[in-house]
């Protein structure tokens, strides 16, 4: 506490003491810093996106791309691009990327 405050403090009877703050403050007006912590904008954790099953070439390559709301494929052969709610639809309804009905068709003929 600074001289000031101690000083202030005995001459006004229409001070508090904020004990969190450890200052003096106005009836009237409340403790401004109590105030202004109240005030701070809360942190909101960005989610972030784990990679998934690219629905085209059916690698673990899928990134999620924030600022354009789609879904990136990193591989560089395949360069594919899902919105978000298509590959939502896809895990759901358990949709196999074109690389896995390709050898899944692969496999059925080999049987014949």
């Amino acid at each position: 506490m600074s001289r000031e405050e101690e000083r202030h403090s005995n001459k006004k009877t229409d001070q508090r003491y904020c004990t969190e703050h450890q200052t003096y403050y106005y009836i009237e007006f409340g403790c401004q810093q109590c105030a202004f912590d109240d005030f701070k904008p809360k942190v909101v954790p960005e989610v972030t996106h784990e990679l998934k099953k690219c629905l085209k070439c059916g690698r673990p390559s899928l990134f999620f791309n924030s600022q354009n709301e789609v879904y990136e494929c990193l591989n560089k052969k395949c360069k594919g691009m899902f919105t978000k709610r298509r590959v939502i639809e896809a895990e759901e309804n358990g949709e196999l990327s074109e690389a896995e009905r390709n050898t899944s068709k692969k496999k059925k003929k080999k049987r014949h």
